[in-house]
């Protein structure tokens, strides 16, 4: 966003964003007193300033709207009506104005979106829907569905993780919904603490003697990264589990689950990742 100078140096004025779950985050023009609170990033381009407003999306609404509103104590601007679909297919419509590789990043997203829908949305019924992401646009969805994840990626492998016996590994699994998410499930007798990975926040809950770890929010670049998630027991034996995103995806599609619209959509997270990979690089 271009802003009026006034708006600029408010220090109320913030974007309202409505999200198709029907949060409604705010994210600030200038940090705040509490600079926890998200804030706009600022851009310079052909001697303007542009204020960067970012919200999350989920990777099954990429088809859905988003509204942003700016507003200013009483004072309320244009309200946008937009969607993930829309930024990608403008990218598509020019595309000899893009990088092959960012080319390639917007149909695996679109592909992947689109899975994510028919895995959460069980009245889509197929690739012909016209309600999904990828609707009517050249990203060849059946390419994913004929491409095999498991050759590529790396399976659980405790030998690259120390733990001692008086603490049971008992899976993992990855949430898709929202945000990608990794869950570790584990089972101790002794109390197990200090709790922490090099790459993101984790959060703890457990009942009895049953625990489990999430690690939220990975990137799609960084879906082949290992989780490193260190730890004690209350008898000062130290722990270190390693996983990846990419870890579930391979045990998923090599006989994990039967569900074919899990597979799926785990074969469209890794087209995706691999994507974004070589645009990064």
């Amino acid at each position: 966003m271009e802003l009026d100078e006034d708006v600029a140096n408010s220090g109320e004025a913030y974007m309202q964003f409505t999200l198709p779950n029907g949060d409604t985050p705010k994210v600030y023009v200038n940090a705040q007193s509490d600079e926890s609170l998200p804030y706009a990033s600022q851009k310079d381009v052909d001697g303007k300033t542009y204020y960067v407003f970012k919200c999350s999306v989920a990777a099954k609404e990429m088809n859905a709207t988003i509204t942003a509103q700016m507003i200013d104590g009483e004072n309320e601007g244009q309200t946008y009506e937009y969607t993930v679909r829309d930024y990608a297919k403008y990218i598509l419509d020019h595309s000899d104005d893009y990088s092959e590789s960012l080319v390639k990043l917007v149909k695996a997203m679109l592909n992947y979106g689109s899975f994510a829908q028919i895995y959460f949305d069980p009245s889509i019924n197929g690739s012909d829907d016209d309600r999904l992401a990828c609707y009517d646009l050249d990203t060849d969805m059946g390419a994913v569905e004929g491409f095999d994840v498991g050759s590529m990626a790396q399976p659980y492998d405790a030998s690259n993780s120390d733990i001692p016996e008086s603490v049971t590994f008992k899976g993992a699994s990855l949430s898709l919904k929202s945000e990608t998410t990794i869950s570790i499930y584990l089972e101790s007798e002794e109390e197990l603490r200090d709790f922490a990975d090099g790459s993101h926040p984790v959060e703890v809950k457990h009942t009895g003697n049953q625990y489990v770890v999430r690690m939220r929010n990975y990137a799609a670049k960084d879906l082949s990264c290992d989780c490193n998630l260190n730890f004690y027991t209350s008898a000062g034996d130290f722990a270190h589990i390693q996983f990846s995103p990419l870890t579930y995806c391979y045990e998923v599609v090599n006989d994990g689950s039967a569900d074919e619209k899990l597979q799926n959509l785990c074969k469209a997270l890794f087209c995706y990742w691999q994507a974004a990979n070589d645009y990064h690089d």
